[in-house]
């Protein structure tokens, strides 16, 4: 197919589409930066190859044609910020990541604080993080994104017109460690009548919770909480969990294992 068969995803227009990556094409550039390899002309990513289910050196980067040129580049200018951001994160000495916390409450209160996470950082946060698993929800190659039909719909309006409202419970833990690059597509966990989308990218572990239709949540905000990944089991769990299914090979199977 060439991609004019089907309308885009995002807006429903049948502009012709183009072929899209799935997981942010900057993602695999922070992971290429940031891993350790023993040759230095071997600049190959370490990723999780979905077809064989193999965790491998691999060039290859999944995409699908899915998003006409529009939105495509709408959701590329959040990733350009979202990488920056990310950076900025990477750079900054450990000794000052214990105040990457962000409560909108409390960080309205202590404006004079000047904290690295202000309110419109934090929404092109939440931006770039609906964009993310927007995009693994309309692949046919991911299959992770487990949302009723009326949270996707609320989730493409507010791609399209970010000043509508999204009230969704965002729990987003910073690495507050030197540099964790890894990333993992979305993966969705159902417990206690709720649905919990949990996936990581570098320096940055997202847990979103959805309601279902007999529990409902009071708290509907975004929060930024430092921790140590390195000392945190949940981190370790969740990604012993992504790769229980998978192989690693033996190229990537030292770096894997300083992660878990």
């Amino acid at each position: 197919m060439n991609g004019q068969k089907k309308p885009c995803a995002l807006c429903q227009e049948y502009n012709p589409l183009i072929n899209s990556h799935l997981i942010p094409k900057f993602i695999y550039k922070l992971i290429r930066e940031n891993q350790p390899y023993s040759d230095d002309k071997d600049k190959t990513p370490i990723i999780f190859n979905s077809k064989n289910k193999t965790i491998q050196k691999d060039v290859r980067q999944e995409k699908e044609f899915l998003l006409c040129k529009s939105c495509e580049e709408l959701f590329q200018k959040k990733e350009t910020i979202m990488s920056n951001i990310i950076r900025d994160i990477q750079k900054m000495p450990v000794s000052e990541k214990e105040d990457l916390f962000y409560k909108e409450d409390i960080s309205n209160t202590f404006k004079n604080l000047n904290l690295y996470f202000s309110p419109k950082i934090v929404d092109d946060i939440k931006y770039f993080l609906i964009s993310y698993i927007y995009r693994q929800y309309i692949s046919t190659k991911f299959s992770g994104v487990i949302i009723d039909t009326m949270t996707a719909s609320k989730m493409r309006d507010f791609l399209l017109n970010p000043q509508n409202t999204l009230e969704l419970p965002i729990i987003i833990h910073v690495h507050k460690g030197k540099n964790h690059s890894l990333a993992t597509s979305v993966r969705t966990v159902s417990s206690n009548g709720f649905r919990h989308l949990l996936f990581l990218i570098p320096e940055f572990h997202i847990h979103i919770i959805l309601e279902d239709k007999t529990n409902s949540l009071s708290l509907n905000e975004l929060v930024i909480i430092p921790i140590d990944f390195d000392e945190s089991d949940e981190i370790k769990n969740q990604l012993k969990i992504d790769l229980k299914s998978a192989r690693i090979t033996k190229n990537a199977k030292s770096y894997i294992e300083r992660y878990i």
